[in-house]
């Protein structure tokens, strides 16, 4: 499946895209991901903001 999941994120295809085309969930293609060890893989990922908005918080105090 990892493999599978390589092939489509080589391909273009987006984790919502391979999501909704497998029937699987965006962890599950994360962790697939991993498994692969590419960062490229992780290119298009969008990753989380919150540790720059929790710096952000702890500057505002």
């Amino acid at each position: 499946m990892s493999h599978i999941v390589l092939t489509l994120t080589q391909n273009g295809w987006s984790e919502k895209q391979i999501s909704k085309h497998l029937g699987m969930e965006l962890d599950e293609i994360i962790r697939l991901k991993q498994i692969t060890g590419l960062k490229d893989m992780f290119a298009e990922h969008e990753f989380s903001k919150s540790w720059e908005e929790f710096e952000e918080n702890i500057r505002k105090k």
